[in-house]
């Protein structure tokens, strides 16, 4: 449960394509590949499917927008990439932010503004360095490079041998090691099960403050568990005694074009976010931000009730050979959903993939009843 709130601030799902040219090139499925020779003087959105590679090799003006097995980043992105994937290396450049769900994530090249990577493990090596902040939501981390400014988040091992320029505040179940070529050169707030653990030659600038996590016996961890599980299910029964028809054209019309679904679902979570925002900071806005974010808030919750409907309309397919929604599907996909959040690293990301495909799917039901 600990990555479902970083999962819905942070979705990274999967995209389509564009080609290597000025123009936008819709595409799914299938490696991808730019050249040393080639550039995209636009953004590049590129979608390799569940098993492709996506190589990035030449020049991208603006952002990209990465979705595959495997994401090799080699040439130079001038604005922020955002890569959902099992194994993502970035070994090029990031002129600004770089936001990364996946298994695992290695970092040997430069990122220009902040660094947030949600996932198994990351690793920044010594030959990286990160111009802004670096947000951790892992089970392991490692920090070699420069940070030049903070480190944040929730992880369950982290070890930091490389310079952090300004604080570190960060929850680690298994303790916080700093090796001997530590530098932090603002202060350390650090929650743990373990104290802080100090190699002799590590350099800390400010304080270090440690907090003891809070012990959690079974009974209390069980509830802390069943709760959302309850919430969830008692959701969609109810969704299905409202509208079992609206659900089955959803189901039908969504799994079938998942790819497209998943592209409209990451740019209602991106665009109509950082949109509604924009509006809320201006006075003319104001009013319309307010009614366009509170859609927004309302649409994501129906989504997230529909992650269940979704996955047990595929248990039906591979069960009895068709997409159903019913009460006991619906309670299968309520229960394989919710346990994928307690899988560490591909669970998270298979829960957060099927979100944004519904998502997408609820945006697209809508658009075309108003229609």
């Amino acid at each position: 449960m600990k990555y479902l709130l970083p999962i819905f601030l942070l979705c990274l799902m999967v995209v389509i394509p564009v080609g290597v040219s000025a123009e936008t090139v819709l595409r799914v499925g299938g490696d991808a590949t730019i050249k040393s020779d080639e550039v995209v003087d636009r953004h590049y959105y590129v979608s390799a499917g569940v098993l492709g590679k996506v190589s990035m090799e030449g020049e991208v003006a603006n952002d990209m927008v990465a979705a595959g097995r495997t994401i090799e980043i080699y040439g130079e992105i001038g604005d922020d990439l955002s890569a959902l994937a099992t194994n993502v290396q970035l070994y090029g450049s990031v002129g600004d932010d770089a936001r990364i769900v996946a298994g695992e994530v290695v970092i040997r090249g430069d990122v220009g503004g902040d660094l947030v990577v949600i996932g198994g493990m990351l690793k920044v090596e010594p030959t990286a360095t990160i111009g802004g902040d670096v947000f951790i939501f892992t089970s392991r981390a490692s920090i070699e490079g420069e940070v030049s400014g903070s480190v944040f988040g929730t992880v369950d091992q982290l070890s930091i041998n490389g310079a952090v320029n300004e604080s570190v505040d960060v929850k680690v179940k298994d303790g916080l090691v700093l090796g001997g070529e530590a530098f932090v050169g603002g202060d350390i707030r650090h929650t743990g099960g373990k104290p802080v653990r100090r190699s002799a030659g590590s350099e800390v600038v400010g304080d270090v403050i440690e907090n003891t996590l809070p012990t959690m016996d079974d009974r209390e961890r069980l509830v802390r568990n069943l709760i959302p599980l309850l919430v969830l299910l008692f959701s969609a029964w109810t969704a299905y005694l409202f509208s079992p028809r609206g659900l089955q054209r959803l189901v039908l019309n969504t799994i079938p074009s998942y790819g497209v679904n998943g592209l409209i679902g990451f740019l209602i979570l991106f665009v109509g976010t950082l949109a509604s925002l924009v509006m809320l900071t201006t006075v003319l806005g104001l009013l319309l931000g307010i009614i366009a974010f509170a859609f927004l808030v309302v649409l994501l919750a129906i989504s997230l009730i529909c992650v269940g409907v979704l996955t047990g309309a595929v248990l039906a397919r591979l069960v009895i050979g068709r997409f159903e929604v019913s009460p006991l599907w619906i309670t299968a996909g309520v229960l394989t959903s919710y346990s994928l959040l307690l899988v560490s690293v591909v669970g998270p990301i298979l829960f957060a993939f099927i979100f944004v495909v519904a998502l997408g799917g609820l945006a697209k039901m809508f658009f075309n009843a108003i229609r």
